[in-house]
């Protein structure tokens, strides 16, 4: 690059267009794309995101606050991709299963990205995923932990050499719905230690590495297929081997420290049942609190006493009323964003609101910028 078509200061080295694309919402778009293409916490002269830079940029996409009501992807796509996967598996004569993270889920650290620690994200549907070969690797690795045979190994795993192939193909374990991703952080103490072989010792700083995890309590799906109609039987034996390796030694990364470990998925949300005052049951959810975020809706048929619009959320569904002025071309069926005005009620988002959730979360314990002691500039 010469030096005249160097970036400016506080310009992005992206394409021309996009020097004012924000991540409008993480259930609309492309979440994966967003984060790994569209980082903007660079310092000035380029050389890094700096402390809170990297803490920001995962705010995008991960509830920092403990809400968990931002999630990633769409809810259709991701039941439309569960489903077709199942349909797929079933006509082959497979083995489908569903299984949520017990702890938090780290897959894809090692790949490249600025925040330092990369993530595996769905390059079609935007939200984490485990790779079909990371789901062999762990079944593989637990059936050699558990002693069975080498000839039932290389028949369903396939042998060592390159290019060979076992009786059981592992498909991608794909999340069912939208998902809730959390941050957490590394704090290596001897830095020079590990880059340059320097003695360790206390006096070295430590270092905070913030990184991207999928939270506890989402649900992915596994799939396994015969690759013959006569592999049936070891598909059956690779699903349990595998079931035992996500609930022993978990997937992905770190998980010597209790990441990517897998259990049966929560029971549903509650349900009780109500009698109609024509004699049918109606299925009432509960909680019916309203989670906080931006709430990605459908506009419901149903309208309010004095013909306001009424909302489902699609996360919780929960249904409720929309306070606000609605926008004229609004009809039943259309997906809208709304945010909560009280525990039962949805509101149109005003400007004010969309400026609120864009901002990234505060620093913790840090003062406001450009400001000292008693507000003053610095």
């Amino acid at each position: 690059m010469s030096r005249e078509a160097e970036p400016a200061a506080g310009r992005r080295p992206l394409y021309l267009g996009t020097g004012n694309a924000r991540l409008i919402s993480t259930t609309v778009g492309n979440a994966g794309l967003w984060y790994d293409k569209f980082c903007d916490r660079w310092n000035g002269d380029w050389n890094g995101l700096g402390d809170y830079g990297k803490r920001d940029w995962i705010a995008n996409v991960a509830n920092l606050d403990g809400t968990a009501a931002k999630r990633v992807g769409d809810a259709e796509m991701l039941r439309e991709s569960a489903r077709r996967q199942a349909d797929l598996t079933e006509k082959l004569g497979g083995r489908t299963f569903r299984l949520a993270t017990l702890w938090r889920l780290a897959s894809g650290l090692g790949r490249s990205h600025p925040v330092e620690n990369g993530f595996a994200w769905h390059h079609g549907l935007g939200v984490p995923y485990i790779p079909g070969s990371g789901v062999k690797g762990v079944a593989r690795a637990w059936a050699v932990w558990s002693d069975v045979p080498e000839s039932d190994l290389e028949r369903i795993f396939g042998p060592r050499e390159a290019g060979a192939v076992g009786s059981v193909i592992f498909l991608d374990a794909l999340s069912v719905k939208p998902v809730a991703l959390d941050a957490d952080v590394m704090t290596p103490h001897y830095t020079p230690w590990y880059q340059e072989g320097k003695a360790p010792g206390d006096w070295h700083s430590p270092t905070p590495i913030p990184f991207l995890t999928v939270a506890p309590a989402q649900t992915f799906q596994f799939a396994l297929l015969p690759r013959t109609r006569d592999d049936k039987k070891d598909c059956e034996q690779a699903e349990a081997l595998l079931k035992d390796a996500l609930a022993t030694l978990g997937a992905g990364a770190k998980t010597a420290a209790g990441y990517g470990v897998f259990g049966e998925p929560a029971a549903d949300v509650p349900r009780t049942e109500e009698a109609s005052p024509n004699g049918l049951l109606r299925v009432v959810k509960a909680p019916v609190d309203l989670p906080s975020g931006e709430l990605r809706s459908v506009l419901m048929e149903k309208k309010t006493k004095k013909g306001g619009w009424m909302a489902r959320h699609i996360e919780t569904g929960i249904d409720g009323p929309i306070q606000g002025t609605a926008p004229s071309d609004c009809k039943p069926g259309d997906e809208v964003t709304l945010v909560r005005a009280n525990r039962t009620d949805f509101k149109w988002p005003t400007a004010e609101d969309r400026q609120r959730l864009a901002q990234p979360p505060r620093k913790p314990g840090g003062k406001p910028t450009g400001k000292g002691r008693g507000g003053r500039g610095r």
